[in-house]
């Protein structure tokens, strides 16, 4: 028999994981070559940023998430369930967490593969059924000024930015991680039509073409400015000073230190650029953000863009390549 394309193979590796034949996994040598195989399988098909995802979120957030899931007793109430699955409504009440910090919690260990889910249900994954411990009360993280942040630098009372606006190590090397995070991925050119961007510009209404709001130290900007040299207007990035201090000096792009918190400083620009910001920030933060370059924007001209990864419902991953 010949072998099989690379779309039967998916085909039948998808049945494979739907219905694991039960002689299968009592074969124990079988079993483990099989385990073995497709992790080298997954390992020759990883590109380079998703090595990264995995050695800096996946890992570390997996047991995170697990650990919490085993605080709240997921594993058990779904495991034990007299009537599985069970929805979020009954493990809300039953464990008496946050509904959405529930469902972010969910959604997280589902992706890694520790609990099954259906539609608006969710029930275990044998692999997870032994995990159990006691579980406290839980709530979403509502406050910027109370985070383990504050704990790790012993700092209360504080936001993230403040803390390593004063912790200047520790500010530089998270700018450096942010900016590294972001080289190469999700350019707006790649997003986006550039030439809708520029359609219309007038410098009559402002000298500004694009502005990179918590841009780190500007590399999509940077990036945008070297496929489109030709772009009109001035190229201007913001974020705190921290980042802005390692920006690299780049004709026609301007660094200006901001903190969004406070009043956008350029006013009618033709773009406005958020990526990847508003996730760090409890809704009441995101609107006095957003209010701010609401205020900035002179209506019919500027645009606002925001860039944000969406995790579905179901067949998420663990760095889910759904964006709007």
């Amino acid at each position: 028999m010949g072998s099989l394309s690379p779309v039967q193979l998916l085909a039948e590796l998808e049945n494979l994981v739907a219905a694991p034949p039960p002689d299968l996994l009592a074969e124990t040598d079988l079993r483990a070559k099989l385990y073995q195989a497709s992790k080298r399988a997954a390992l020759a098909l990883e590109q380079p940023t998703e090595v990264a995802v995995r050695l800096l979120l996946a890992h570390p957030v997996e047991s995170t998430i697990v650990n919490i899931a085993l605080r709240l007793e997921l594993f058990s109430k779904l495991a034990d369930a007299e009537y599985p699955p069970l929805s979020l409504a009954s493990l809300v009440e039953s464990t008496g967490a946050d509904v959405e910090l529930l469902k972010r919690i969910l959604s997280v260990v589902a992706a890694f593969g520790a609990v099954k889910v259906g539609a608006g249900s969710y029930t275990h994954s044998p692999s997870y059924k032994t995990l159990a411990d006691p579980a406290f009360g839980n709530a979403n993280p509502m406050d910027p000024k109370n985070t383990a942040v504050q704990r790790a630098f012993g700092m209360a009372d504080a936001y993230l930015i403040g803390i390593l606006l004063q912790k200047r190590a520790a500010g530089q090397a998270f700018g450096r991680l942010m900016s590294t995070w972001g080289e190469v991925n999700a350019l707006l050119q790649h997003l986006y039509p550039v030439e809708n961007l520029v359609e219309g510009f007038d410098a009559e209404i402002s000298k500004v073409m694009f502005v990179d709001v918590g841009s780190g130290y500007g590399q999509k900007a940077i990036a945008l400015k070297q496929e489109f040299p030709e772009l009109l207007g001035r190229i201007a990035v913001q974020d705190p000073a921290m980042s802005i201090e390692q920006a690299p000096t780049v004709p026609g792009i301007e660094s200006q230190a901001h903190d969004f918190f406070t009043e956008q400083p350029i006013n009618h620009a033709k773009v406005y650029y958020i990526r990847q910001c508003l996730h760090n920030w409890p809704d009441d933060a995101c609107i006095q953000f957003l209010r701010h370059l609401g205020d900035a924007l002179k209506p019919g001209y500027s645009k606002l863009l925001i860039y944000k990864q969406v995790m579905p419902e179901r067949g998420a991953s663990e760095w889910s390549p759904y964006r709007m």
